[in-house]
């Protein structure tokens, strides 16, 4: 339970905070890579969606990285 315990302090440090963008930022260009490649591409509410979502997790990033809350 202790380790648990160690993980979630983990995820709520800075690095933590970022860590998770980041996989987020992965997780989403991953989906979008997939749909492309099994010809799935959404259609102009799914791209806006995608594109919406990838620009404000990447802002989160770098502002994160330039150190602002």
């Amino acid at each position: 339970m202790q380790k648990l315990k160690d993980f979630f302090d983990l995820l709520d440090s800075p690095g933590g905070h970022l860590a998770v963008l980041i996989g987020l930022l992965v997780w989403i260009g991953t989906i979008a890579f997939v749909m492309h490649m099994t010809k799935h591409d959404p259609a102009e509410t799914g791209r806006t969606l995608l594109t919406n979502a990838f620009t404000s997790l990447f802002t989160a990033v770098l502002v994160r990285l330039k150190g602002r809350d």
